[in-house]
């Protein structure tokens, strides 16, 4: 009995001690559950740990919400074998350097609530709240002010409407004619004649027939002005006249007549338009005037409908130019 027993016992103790052999070498191991969250090294939403979002039938894999950004950071620590993620970590002290480059630009927006406008920082190009007060006012100073650029340009007192304010004379010529011509603005038209030096000699008798015009003095060569606004409607050579312009008024209502011009004014052509005082020609003595009296003779007259340069009413324009503004200054265009 004793010799079985003997051998039986020699291999149990083998076997147990193979057995420790094996539990000392082989190291602990735990277990360690893989996230099942598929945000990237388990971040957590909002301070907390993330939750694993619902399976979806048939999809193999599942899509996480949305994570909004968070300004924690979160450090991991570890519990035995397990890792578990902190409860977030204070973010550090924001550099005041940066805050102030980042910050938005108050001074386009005004001061900010609870910020005091006089922390509001003004970037260069714009001015300062002085500045930009005196300006204010000033704006509005000047937007109250009476506006002067509106205002009509006094005329002359001389006449409105009625042929009564003129000097009186004795031949007016076409009553409509002179009603039409009181109403101008007119310049005498030649440079430097005062309006003492004008006498009335429409009724005188040039030959057969009535002068019907007015004869102005002057050297030979003394620039002649537009006497009104108008257009040049001809340029025109004649045996009795000589050189010759006939002007429109700006209605084409009324012609004015100079003759006996030396020369034209440089460029100036037919249909051109003219303003009071431009330059047109010069004094001379061409046609039948005498060559030792050189002059200007002026004529008006009254276009009829449609107008023609060589054919109306006559109007005396003595009246006219005799309140006229003398042509101290010659415009050359």
């Amino acid at each position: 009995m004793k010799h079985w027993k003997l051998p039986l016992a020699a291999a149990l103790a083998v076997l147990g001690l193979q057995a420790c052999d094996v539990s000392v070498r082989e190291e602990p191991r735990t277990t360690v559950t893989a996230p099942t969250s598929s945000l990237p090294d388990s971040t957590p939403m909002n301070g907390q740990p993330a939750a694993t979002p619902p399976a979806v039938a048939g999809a193999d894999s599942t899509t996480p919400p949305p994570v909004a950004a968070t300004e924690s950071t979160t450090t991991p620590t570890t519990s035995g074998d397990n890792t578990m993620a902190s409860a977030s970590a204070p973010a550090p002290a924001a550099d005041p350097a940066l805050a102030a480059a980042s910050s938005p630009d108050t001074a386009a927006m005004g001061a900010q609530p609870g910020q005091s406008p006089a922390a509001v920082p003004v970037p260069d190009g714009i001015a300062a709240p002085t500045e930009l007060s005196r300006f204010l006012e000033e704006t509005e100073r000047r937007a109250n002010a009476p506006a002067r650029s509106s205002e009509a340009k006094p005329e002359p007192a001389r006449r409105k409407d009625k042929v009564s304010a003129l000097p009186a004379v004795r031949n007016p010529g076409d009553p409509e004619g002179a009603r039409l011509l009181a109403q101008r603005s007119l310049e005498i038209p030649v440079a430097g004649i005062a309006r003492t030096a004008l006498s009335d000699n429409y009724e005188q008798s040039r030959g057969s027939r009535r002068h019907e015009a007015i004869d102005i003095m002057a050297p030979m060569g003394t620039p002649v002005v537009a006497v009104d606004d108008g257009r040049i409607a001809k340029l025109f050579t004649s045996k009795a006249g000589g050189l010759t312009i006939y002007q429109f008024d700006p209605k084409a209502q009324l012609a004015y007549y100079y003759a006996h011009l030396q020369r034209y004014a440089d460029n100036l052509r037919e249909g051109q338009d003219v303003r009071r005082g431009d330059l047109i020609g010069y004094v001379g003595v061409s046609g039948n005037s005498a060559a030792n009296a050189p002059h200007l003779h002026f004529a008006v007259f009254k276009l009829g409908t449609p107008p023609k340069w060589w054919q109306g009413e006559a109007v005396n324009p003595y009246p006219a130019l005799a309140v006229a503004e003398p042509a101290d200054q010659v415009a050359v265009r």
